[in-house]
């Protein structure tokens, strides 16, 4: 199943949606999270990850949210997205900084600062 740039951005904006009444990520959530994946769609995949940590991030699930945050990074890092990568560098920052993780915050804040710099 091939799907165009435009196509695989249609199913994804579909997807993300969430309902305000959903305590964790949806299941289409996840789907979509596979639907990238199965497609190949790096640059989605990165956003899709980076959805679900603001999610644990605004349910103050910390650490699941870090985690969410590194895969997105690592994804977008793949795609080659410094947009993308300053935005989820900037998530890290504030999640290290709420787990008392100084250091890492101030060098995730500055990676962002960067890659802001450079887009």
């Amino acid at each position: 199943m091939t799907l165009t740039a435009r196509e695989s951005y249609a199913c994804w904006e579909t997807l993300t949606t969430r309902p305000a009444d959903s305590p964790m990520p949806s299941t289409v959530t996840t789907e979509a999270l596979a639907l990238c994946r199965v497609v190949g769609d790096v640059r989605g995949e990165g956003s899709m990850l980076n959805n679900i940590g603001n999610i644990y991030l605004s349910l103050e699930d910390i650490t699941e949210a870090a985690s969410y945050f590194q895969q997105a990074l690592a994804a977008r890092n793949r795609a080659g997205d410094v947009p993308g990568m300053a935005v989820i560098l900037n998530n890290l920052c504030i999640t290290y900084r709420v787990l008392d993780r100084c250091q890492e915050s101030v060098d995730c804040g500055l990676r962002s600062l960067d890659l802001y710099r450079q887009a």
